[in-house]
C-alpha cells in the first residue's frame, strides 16, 4: 500500500498555525520510544482494539503526528499509512519506525488534497478531528473506507459542561496550562450526530475516564505522584458507573461498524 510522495500545499491560515504549533511542539525520540513501549492510555488501547482484526488490513492513521500510533497499528500486522500535515512530525515518525524495525508508510500531506485517496479497511485518529472541520474531514475519511470498513477516533469532547466552562474561562489563566492550539474545538453531541450520519453509525465509548486526570494535568502538571494516584482512583471509580461517561474529556468514537458485526 505504498503511496507516492505528495507535495504539501498549505493554503489556509488555520492550517499554517497548526503546522507551526506542532512543528515546534515535538517530543524527543526518547519520549516517543517511552510512550510507544508504555502502550499509551486506556482509551488509545481500546480504540486500537476496536479495529481488530488488523493483521493484513489496510489502515489510514490520520494526523499521525510522530508515528507512535502508526507503529502500534503496524505492530499488529496492519499495512499502515500515517498522514500528517507537519513535516517535522513525519520526519520523526519515519525515524521512530526505523528504530523500532517496523514497516509503515508516512506521508506529509493534506488529506483534502490527496488525489486519489488511498482505499483502506480502517481509519484511525488520535486527538485529530477536533483540530479540523469534523464534517469536511470525516466525509473524506469515510470516502477512503472500503465497503465493510470502519474506524475509531480518540477525541477531546465537550460532553462535560464543567470542563467546557473551565476550558472557556480558565485555560491560560490562574496557572491552568493551555496545551493545545487556539483553533481546536472539542467535539460535541452535534458533531457526534454528523459523524454518525457520515459513517453510518457511531458508538460513543470511554475506556479510561479523564475528568480528575485533566485537572491534574492542566492545573497541577502531575506534580505530586500521590495526588495523581488519588485522582486516577477517583476517575476509575467514576468509570465503573457507565452512565457517567459524559464526565470524561476524552472519548472513543467507533464509526461505521454495524452493531453486532463480528470483529
Amino acid at each position: 500500500m505504498r503511496m507516492d510522495p505528495v507535495e504539501l500545499v498549505v493554503t489556509g491560515e488555520r492550517e499554517r498555525r497548526e503546522v507551526d504549533f506542532f512543528g515546534h511542539s515535538l517530543a524527543s525520540m526518547d519520549e516517543c520510544l517511552k510512550e510507544y513501549h508504555s502502550g499509551l492510555d486506556g482509551n488509545t488501547r481500546h480504540a486500537i482494539d476496536s479495529l481488530e482484526p488488523l493483521a493484513g488490513r489496510r489502515v489510514l492513521d490520520f494526523a499521525c503526528g510522530q508515528g507512535i500510533t502508526t507503529c502500534l497499528l503496524a505492530e499488529r500486522g496492519a499495512h499502515v499509512i500515517g498522514i500528517d500535515i507537519t513535516p517535522e512530525s513525519i520526519e520523526m515518525a519515519r525515524e521512530l519506525a526505523s528504530r523500532l524495525g517496523i514497516s509503515a508508510d508516512f506521508m506529509c500531506a493534506d488529506l483534502l488534497a490527496l488525489d486519489p485517496l488511498p482505499t483502506v479497511d480502517r481509519v484511525f485518529g488520535r486527538y485529530a478531528l477536533h483540530h479540523v472541520d469534523p464534517v469536511l474531514f470525516g466525509t473524506r475519511l469515510a470516502a477512503a473506507l472500503a465497503p465493510g470498513g470502519w474506524g475509531a477516533f480518540i477525541e477531546t469532547t465537550y460532553t462535560n459542561p464543567i470542563l467546557r466552562l473551565s476550558r472557556g474561562h480558565l485555560l491560560g489563566r490562574f496557572g491552568v496550562a493551555r496545551l493545545g492550539t487556539l483553533d481546536e474545538r472539542p467535539l460535541d453531541q452535534h458533531d457526534f450526530a454528523d459523524l454518525a450520519q457520515i459513517f453510518g453509525s457511531l458508538d460513543d465509548e470511554v475506556s479510561e475516564l479523564s475528568f480528575m486526570r485533566i485537572l491534574d494535568r492542566n492545573a497541577l502538571n502531575f506534580r505530586w505522584p500521590a495526588v495523581t494516584r488519588l485522582f486516577e482512583g477517583i476517575d476509575d471509580t467514576l468509570q465503573k458507573a457507565a452512565r457517567l461517561r459524559w464526565l470524561s474529556y476524552h472519548h472513543v468514537l467507533v464509526v461505521g461498524k454495524n452493531p453486532g458485526s463480528p470483529k
